[in-house]
């Protein structure tokens, strides 16, 4: 898996702005407890790859260093991923829309985090911004020469 660094290291400012927090404001089974939670964002970090993907990292603003999610978001087309992926249309699947991250840090709130952002990506302010900030990033300079 490539690296992904997250936003706010080379923007911080923008992250500090910009950066989503959803509230939880009524606690259930299903449910986080009542809270507020950071979507933070990272992006590759490899200059070279153009996957056009965030992942987020979904963190109890009560409890700063534990992630509670780990969340995939694709934009493109299938068509877009199985040309980067070379071919390999199992990748590209896996790689539209939001999903787990495999490998990642998960916990029993993942699957409610996960539509939750889908259901976000849809607006279409929060999608563009997701996008921009993955386009400030790919033109930022202290991203690996692989």
């Amino acid at each position: 898996m490539k690296a992904f660094v997250p936003f706010y290291t080379y923007f911080p400012e923008i992250a500090d702005k910009e950066t989503k927090v959803v509230q939880i404001l009524k606690s259930g089974i299903n449910t986080p407890p009542i809270g507020a939670y950071a979507l933070v964002e990272s992006f590759c970090d490899d200059r070279k790859c153009d996957c056009r993907k965030v992942m987020f990292n979904v963190i109890a603003i009560s409890q700063p260093g534990k992630i509670l999610a780990t969340i995939g978001f694709g934009w493109e087309s299938i068509s877009f991923y199985t040309a980067w992926a070379g071919g390999d249309q199992e990748l590209a699947r896996q790689m539209v829309g939001t999903y787990l991250e495999p490998l990642c840090a998960q916990s029993k709130h993942s699957a409610y985090f996960c539509s939750l952002i889908a259901d976000m990506v849809k607006e279409g302010s929060f999608r563009s911004r997701l996008i921009c900030h993955y386009q400030l990033f790919r033109k930022s300079k202290p991203h690996k020469q692989n």
